[in-house]
């Protein structure tokens, strides 16, 4: 719970198809409205049952809405973690932290948490600061559920 305090809300960059496509739900309003409870959704459980209404209205969900739920528990777990953005693209997964250098966030267990997985990892890991901002960069992350399974070993 203390995270919350840090950031607020996670961006995510993706070059990912994330999307309900057309031809699943053609009614254009229809979509706009799922994408609205979708941006609503706050954790695991309330995710799993929009997937099980998805299935009964529109049949088999389709790859790109997968994806397009595995990057809200990319969001979920980047928000935990105490990341303000998150890029996954090119198989690479890149995580932008606190952007206030004077942070408590940087004091804390959390963020102690990502600088052991570092250390752990540094084959595949790198910290450094860009722009003024310290980010994490991850390399051969071929696939969102494994970036997912990444950022839980941060947790």
């Amino acid at each position: 719970e203390e995270n919350r305090k840090y950031v607020t809300f996670t961006q995510i960059a993706t070059d990912l198809e994330v999307m309900i496509p057309d031809e699943y739900v053609t009614n254009v309003s229809e979509r706009y409205n799922l994408y609205n409870d979708i941006s609503k959704l706050k954790d695991e459980g309330q995710l799993q049952k929009f997937e099980q209404e998805l299935l009964d209205r529109f049949g088999p969900v389709p790859d790109q809405v997968f994806e397009l739920f595995n990057t809200l528990r990319l969001q979920w777990l980047g928000k935990e973690i105490g990341l303000e953005k998150i890029s996954y693209k090119k198989n690479v997964l890149k995580g932008y932290f606190v952007s206030n250098p004077r942070s408590s966030y940087y004091q804390s267990d959390n963020f102690g948490k990502v600088l052991s997985f570092v250390q752990k990892y540094p084959s595949i890991s790198n910290m450094k600061e860009v722009k003024g901002q310290l980010r994490i960069a991850i390399n051969n992350v071929n696939s969102i559920e494994y970036a997912i399974e990444l950022l839980k070993q941060m947790q």
